[in-house]
Parts: structure tokens; sequence; C-alpha cells
């Protein structure tokens, strides 16, 4: 009895896991293709109700930089996040 709580409580805890991984409102992507390279932009709001923007830029020379700027929507305050990898 008590080997299937404890198998229950920790599917229960992976799915509630899984469930905040996800975005909580629709996602919106944007793919530009420039003689840069290919320009990807992501939008959705995360569980904490922030707006959350993914960017990505793939130059012609195989170098792919990343960054995520996060907004919380009630102070107005954002940071940002960057990285560049070369491939």
């Amino acid at each position: 009895m008590l080997r299937h709580l404890i198998v229950a409580s920790a599917a229960l805890v992976l799915m509630s896991g899984a469930g905040f991984a996800e975005p909580v409102g629709p996602t919106h992507t944007t793919i530009r293709q420039s003689e840069n390279g290919m320009h990807i932009t992501k939008r959705f709001v995360n569980h904490r109700g922030d707006l959350v923007t993914k960017r990505k830029l793939i130059s012609s020379d195989g170098t792919v930089s990343r960054s995520r700027t996060v907004r919380d929507p009630e102070t107005g305050s954002s940071y940002t996040r960057m990285r560049t990898d070369s491939y």
C-alpha cells in the first residue's frame, strides 16, 4: 500500500514539474532571413507572468548568438542574458 502511494506521489511531482516548464500563454515565433543570416524570435509568458523573448541569430559563417530577455509587467524591469557559440 505504501509502495503504491510513493509511486503515485512521484508521478504527480513529475507531471507538475513538466507543467511549469511549458509556456502559459500562446507562443509567437518569427523567422526572418537576411544577408547576415537567419533571425529567430520567440515570445511567450512564463508561469510567473513575465514576458520572455528569446532571440537567436544564426550567421552565415556558422556563429550562433542567443539572448533571452525577461520583462516583469508589474514593475517594467527587465534583464537580458546573452551567449555566443561557434560551430
